[in-house]
């Protein structure tokens, strides 16, 4: 998926920290009809919105589609992103790391073997692919951060007038993120392939190939 909406870092380099805050709104939760928006805003008076469509949504997508459309206008940057969402500070931990080696199965129920789970692989591309470093910080939620605060309230917009963001539009390069399961870090079939070659004997090696070739 292409990048848009604001595009200050192409022409502006930051020397210090860029400070976000995201969060996502998900009307009707989980259910058909549900509309859904995220955004992002931070200190530089620059902020961004989306409305989701293209998948079951929930709290969970939105807020991951934050964090999503922050990397994306950030990539260079040095950035801290503030979300009040435990469930992306999990996956950020270790989350994304043991779905990818499991072959994503253990997504969350709406979230497997669909759209949802490949925003969370271009998740794990953004991250791998970024050329500024990236920290996350817990936000307070619906609490006393202003900056929190305002995030919600443009995710709430975004629900309707933000620009459309459809999860089934989402490419992912070839090599950045293992689909299958993987083990030892090497993809499952290549690992079946191997251990056939190293295991199971050669037709050429037999005695009647011998035979037959004498």
């Amino acid at each position: 998926m292409e990048r848009s909406g604001p595009r200050l870092r192409d022409v502006i380099v930051y020397d210090e920290d860029v400070h976000i805050w995201t969060d996502g709104s998900a009307e009707n939760n989980g259910k058909d009809g549900c509309t859904a928006g995220s955004a992002w805003v931070s200190l530089l008076q620059l902020s961004d919105k989306i409305s989701l469509t293209g998948a079951v949504l929930s709290n969970n997508v939105v807020e991951v589609a934050a964090v999503v459309l922050s990397l994306l206008t950030w990539r260079d940057a040095h950035i801290v992103i503030h979300t009040d969402s435990t469930y992306v500070l999990g996956l950020l931990k270790g989350g994304l790391l043991a779905m990818e080696r499991d072959g994503w199965g253990e997504a969350p129920r709406h979230m497997r073997r669909g759209p949802a789970t490949l925003l969370l692989q271009y998740l794990l591309y953004l991250l791998r692919d970024r050329k500024g470093r990236v920290d996350f910080v817990k936000a307070e939620a619906h609490g006393n951060d202003v900056m929190n605060n305002l995030a919600d309230a443009l995710a709430n917009e975004g629900r309707t007038t933000g620009r459309t963001f459809d999860i089934r539009a989402i490419r992912i390069p070839a090599g950045w993120v293992d689909v299958p399961p993987v083990l030892c870090h090497q993809p499952l079939d290549y690992l079946t392939a191997l251990t056939v070659w190293a295991r199971v004997q050669s037709p050429t090696d037999t005695i009647k190939f011998g035979a037959f070739s004498d």
